[in-house]
């Protein structure tokens, strides 16, 4: 895949997630903003309209009360044209008289799909059940402020249908309790600063999908812990975000975190009489989500995973896996520069297990080992980008406009059936010579691999047949070429050097 569909993806994903988060603090924390009521209802448009359109917006005084009316929010996805829009009947804005003002939202407002498939949702509506929701905004016009608490603070999805008018079954409902936060908004030209914090002590969401037409239905029950986030950032127009390379020149960034707690899930699905179920259990989940005008960086974990599905048309009556963590980052340099900059990859999937029944399948006489299973690739480094990537002109261009300048390997591991690889190594390159290994930059530097376990997983190969008896010479002998004996049994070690432009392998000279 080339390189820009990856910035792409990335960009657009995290528009549209900017978008929705500046919509959903709006509508599920106390807003924020203003010591007037008109004021407070000022900020949200500089909010609204920062990740979509605004329109209507009726505004009337009633007193202490501004009431604004029949206000549309539209967030329009600049690369298929395809629309979500809602509709607030009433929001309401009542001065305290202590120099902050209460907002009270509707408690029901439809939504609104365009563009999609067929098949997919076309409108639905939402449903906002609560108790002792507060929602406080204070501070003045420049610098506001919104604290937000409830009890429970619930939301229901229903009424969904295509854009044929066909209702579609389907039901959603999510529950929140020990709901607290706050956020600032700072208004500018363009531009609109947001600083939030929030968390919930637990979290429930249900779910049930009908068929008729194949008879199936599905229900699914998830349970969440604690779970907090943070998020700060700079936010432009609607308009403007469809360019992420103006976007950041104008001063779009964020910086956002997230931590969930413990997660579980319960599902059944119903296919014409037969039943599906699926378990699954997770220790918790951290993410983070940073851009600004110099870099990129992206990451999650995942930890305590231990899922089980069973059904009755499935080769085994019931498969589970399990793992201790899975985690992938990713921090880029995003701006041309002149300069080498730093950037860093990281993939963990540690302590893979599968249960003895999905083992049996391809191992029935247990031959292979089936201790859990790891692999770590941590790779860092420097380099800089010849254009600006984020410009849509480049990104259509079909090699990325990359200058690698170093490469660091800090651990690359891999676990797996009794045998272990571990390697480690730095390169450097020179971008000047393209013609030492057919247009890659010429590189200086060693990897150093250390293999354990290699021989005796090659044996059990054989027994098992799946390295056949006449080729096992060969492997072996190419293995040989490329590793020395090491310190221990059943040990290798091999040494792969790139210098004065030729490639030895453990001394021996290969280019």
């Amino acid at each position: 895949m080339r390189q820009h569909f990856t910035h792409e993806a990335f960009v657009m994903k995290h528009w549209q997630l900017s978008g929705s988060t500046a919509l959903a603090l709006l509508l599920s924390s106390s807003a924020a903003l203003a010591v007037t009521p008109e004021e407070v209802w000022t900020n949200w448009q500089a909010v609204l309209s920062g990740s979509g359109a605004l329109t209507g917006g009726a505004t009337t005084r009633n007193g202490d009360t501004l009431e604004a009316t029949g206000v549309t929010w539209t967030l329009t996805n600049s690369d298929d044209a395809s629309t979500v829009s809602t509709v607030f009947d009433k929001i309401t804005f009542r001065d305290l008289g202590d120099g902050t003002v209460e907002i009270t939202l509707p408690t029901s407002y439809p939504f609104t799909l365009t563009g999609g498939e067929s098949d997919d949702p076309a409108s639905f509506n939402v449903t906002t059940p609560t108790d002792g929701l507060r929602m406080i905004a204070s501070g003045t016009a420049e610098a506001t402020s919104y604290d937000f608490s409830a009890d429970t603070y619930g939301l229901t999805a229903d009424g969904f249908k295509k854009s044929s008018g066909e209702a579609i079954d389907l039901t959603i409902k999510a529950a929140m309790t020990g709901v607290a936060g706050k956020y600032a908004v700072t208004p500018g030209a363009g531009i609109t600063g947001i600083d939030s914090s929030g968390k919930a002590a637990s979290t429930t969401i249900d779910v049930v999908a009908k068929e008729p037409a194949t008879d199936t239905e599905a229900t699914f029950a998830i349970t969440v812990g604690e779970t907090s986030g943070t998020t700060k950032g700079t936010f432009v127009g609607q308009e403007m975000m469809a360019n992420m390379s103006q976007a950041l020149k104008a001063g779009f960034m964020v910086d956002s975190t997230s931590n969930i707690g413990p997660v579980t899930v319960k599902g059944n699905v119903v296919e014409g009489g037969k039943t599906t179920t699926i378990d699954a259990t997770l220790g918790g989940l951290t993410s983070k989500v940073a851009i600004d005008s110099a870099r990129v960086d992206y990451g999650f974990a995942i930890t305590g995973f231990d899922g089980t599905v069973t059904g009755p048309d499935m080769p085994l009556p019931e498969v589970s896996s399990a793992f201790g963590e899975l985690a992938f980052g990713v921090m880029l340099p995003v701006a041309m520069t002149d300069t080498p900059q730093d950037f860093t990859m990281l993939f963990k999937l540690a302590d893979l297990t599968a249960a003895d029944g999905l083992w049996a399948m391809f191992d029935p006489g247990s031959q292979l080992k089936r201790d859990p299973a790891t692999l770590i690739l941590d790779l860092k480094g420097k380099g800089r980008w010849t254009a600006d990537i984020m410009d849509p002109a480049v990104q259509d261009q079909a090699a990325p406009p990359l200058e690698l300048a170093s490469l660091d390997l800090p651990q690359l591991l891999l676990k797996a059936l009794g045998g272990e690889i571990a390697a480690t190594g730095a390169l450097t390159f020179d971008n000047s010579d393209l013609m030492t290994y057919g247009g890659l930059p010429a590189p200086t530097g060693k990897i150093t691999a250390n293999l354990k376990g290699i021989n005796a997983l090659i044996d059990t190969a054989v027994s098992m047949g799946l390295i056949p008896e006449e080729e096992v010479m060969g492997v072996r002998m190419g293995l040989a070429m490329f590793a020395k004996p090491g310190a221990g049994p059943d040990e290798l070690v091999s040494e792969v050097e790139f210098k004065d432009k030729h490639l030895f392998v453990n001394g021996q000279q290969l280019q």
